[in-house]
C-alpha cells in the first residue's frame, strides 16, 4: 500500500484504531513524491535524468557529487525539483 493510499484511508495506530486525522494537499503531494521514489529504487528505475546506482557523478545543475546510474545527468535533488517543480 502507498504512502498517498495509508494517508486518504487512514492507517491503524498501535492501539489498532484507524486514524481520523485528514490530511493536507502537501502531505498528500510530499506522499506522491515518496510513493515516485520508493518505485523507481525498487523497480531501479530513472526519476528525470536521475537513476541509483554506484557511480559517482558531478550533477549539470547544482554542480555537486552524487552517486547514481554511469549515465545519470543530475543529482537526485534537482531531479526531484525537476520533477515536482519545487526546490
Amino acid at each position: 500500500m502507498t504512502i498517498q493510499n495509508r494517508l486518504r484511508n487512514g492507517e491503524p495506530d498501535n492501539s489498532g484504531r484507524l486514524s481520523m486525522h485528514v490530511p493536507t494537499a502537501l502531505e498528500l503531494e510530499a506522499a506522491n513524491v515518496i510513493d515516485k521514489l520508493v518505485e523507481a529504487y525498487t523497480n531501479n528505475t530513472s526519476i528525470g535524468c536521475f537513476a541509483p546506482g554506484s557511480y559517482l557523478n558531478r550533477c549539470i545543475y547544482c554542480d555537486e557529487q552524487f552517486q547514481g546510474d554511469k549515465r545519470a545527468l543530475n543529482c537526485l535533488s534537482c531531479a526531484l525539483t525537476a520533477v515536482t517543480g519545487k526546490p
